[in-house]
């Protein structure tokens, strides 16, 4: 494992995670092992999240040389290079033949099928073992690909969703499918549940409030949203009955 020679291909959330485990474990850490990552994009904001090698001060930087360098100095000994080079047959004057013929195994950390997919043509090509991985949402998938003994990438087909991760829908819905469930939840609670427990509320104010207190956790937002449409249904009647008065 130290001697090994090892391409990350993407250094957001699972090249992050991979590179501190190998970092940890040791690997690439002789003169004859060598690590390299490579990744065309650079750190924004809103990978601070969970893309943990990343700090603010690093936004605006290249991924790929800033999680390099936070690798190297988890442990000295690791053998690293970063590369800002997409993979793809734009680059194969860099990811040549000789450098393919020197790899030992190449790791996945991409957010797209097309990457992948090429990725999984070119390790078919040149018979190097692949670790594919991805996720979505609070899923996630791992596949190991290994020459001449298990399926490849592209033979494989992930079977259809039931239903799309509440945390895509409604953090990051990015089909159609995703926002007609983020509009049909955001109807539910506007014009059906809210009103429902309004109406309980009114009808036995008391009564509402001890149920709400008595729960594991209350639900706090819940209840003032229903105090508040309540008041403001209150109002509304009162002034129509005002107006009513004074005609």
């Amino acid at each position: 494992m130290e001697d090994a020679k090892i391409l990350i291909v993407g250094s957001g959330a699972l090249g992050c995670e991979f590179l501190k485990n190998l970092a940890l474990m040791g690997v690439c850490c002789s003169k004859e092992g060598k690590l390299t990552i490579t990744d065309d994009d650079v750190i924004e904001k809103g990978n601070l999240n969970r893309q943990f090698l990343f700090r603010d001060w690093n936004i605006g930087q290249a991924k790929s040389t800033v999680a390099a360098s936070v690798a190297g100095s988890i442990n000295p000994n690791l053998h690293i290079e970063g590369l800002q080079n997409r993979a793809s047959p734009e680059t194969e004057n860099v990811f040549d033949d000789a450098f393919w013929e020197g790899l030992d195994v190449v790791i996945n950390a991409l957010d797209n099928v097309a990457a992948r997919m090429y990725m999984n043509m070119r390790c078919l090509y040149f018979q190097k073992p692949l670790l594919e991985s991805g996720t979505l949402g609070a899923k996630c998938n791992t596949q190991m690909v290994i020459p001449h003994l298990t399926e490849n990438y592209r033979a494989s087909r992930d079977p259809p969703e039931k239903q799309a991760p509440r945390c895509t829908v409604h953090s990051f819905p990015h089909n159609i499918d995703h926002c007609l469930t983020w509009a049909r939840s955001e109807f539910d609670g506007l014009l059906e549940k809210t009103p429902s427990e309004v109406n309980t509320f009114l009808a036995n104010p008391s009564e509402y409030a001890s149920s709400m207190k008595v729960q594991v956790m209350p639900k706090q937002g819940i209840y003032l949203n229903v105090l508040l449409s309540a008041w403001t249904r209150i109002n509304v009647r009162h002034s129509k009955t005002a107006s009513l008065g004074h005609d």
